[in-house]
């Protein structure tokens, strides 16, 4: 930056800062083949767009239990690991009701508040599985368990109803009973700032982050190779080095 008067002009200091690469697009579906009873092999290709260098894969597993058709009931489903087993159920309920938790209910008559049925009464609300009462003409807002009156730009952030504008973040701080609210889009030990802005959060505080990244809580330079948390020094083997050179 230059700033200049009628006499003389004078610059600032030089600052530096990268942009964050994109989200890898053009991702073709996996193949799946049943080897055994017990094993599923999985192949995938690289995404067409990777917008960045491509640092892993992660494969999420995900069990599906469906209901038998003699199946009938209602039973809670709980963690086979603890000794008790999954048993699936269904409930059929009569046209023009609907499901809560396990029960059904007629919504002219009653209200469904976080699994927990209510009789449906004039001026009241729902917040969380409780039914207030509720006497002012605008519609309010559930907040830490309480309603309050809603208002434009305003936010529930950490149990506290407050001013979000735009481009600001709210991040609470549990351990000592607050929030921030700031320009940014994500949160770092509870002080809000930008992911595209050039700073690095790092074991919860924030650094800039040119030429710089975060391995196992600890800033180091960009350049080091992180595996597991651990820093190494980039070293090409021998077969590596050769392919290079014959190409």
């Amino acid at each position: 930056v230059e700033v200049c008067t009628v006499y003389a002009c004078t610059r600032s200091n030089i600052t530096k800062t990268t942009t964050v690469e994109d989200l890898p697009t053009d991702l073709p579906s996996p193949h799946a083949q049943v080897i055994s009873p017990r094993a599923v092999r999985l192949d995938w290709a690289h995404p067409g767009k990777p917008s960045g260098i491509m640092l892993g894969y992660e494969v999420l597993r995900r069990t599906l239990r469906s209901c038998t058709d003699g199946s009938t009931g209602v039973a809670p489903s709980s963690d086979s690991a603890h000794g008790v087993r999954f048993k699936c159920f269904y409930l059929q309920c009569p046209v023009g009701h609907s499901v809560c938790g396990t029960s059904c209910f007629h919504p002219e008559t009653q209200i469904c508040c976080g699994g927990l049925l209510h009789r449906r009464k004039p001026h009241h609300h729902c917040c969380d599985k409780h039914y207030f009462s509720w006497n002012e003409t605008s519609n309010p807002v559930c907040c830490n368990g309480k309603l309050v009156p809603s208002h434009p730009n305003h936010q529930c952030c950490g149990g506290y109803y407050v001013l979000i504008k735009t481009n600001e973040y709210c991040c609470p701080d549990h351990l000592q009973g607050r929030v921030s609210v700031g320009s940014g889009d994500s949160c770092c030990g509870g002080v809000p700032y930008s992911m595209t802005g050039g700073q690095l959060c790092c074991n919860g505080r924030l650094h800039d982050g040119y030429g710089l990244q975060c391995c196992g809580g600890q800033i180091v330079d960009d350049i080091l190779v992180c595996c597991d948390d651990s820093v190494h020094t980039y070293k090409p083997d021998d077969d590596e080095t050769r392919s290079g050179w014959h190409h």
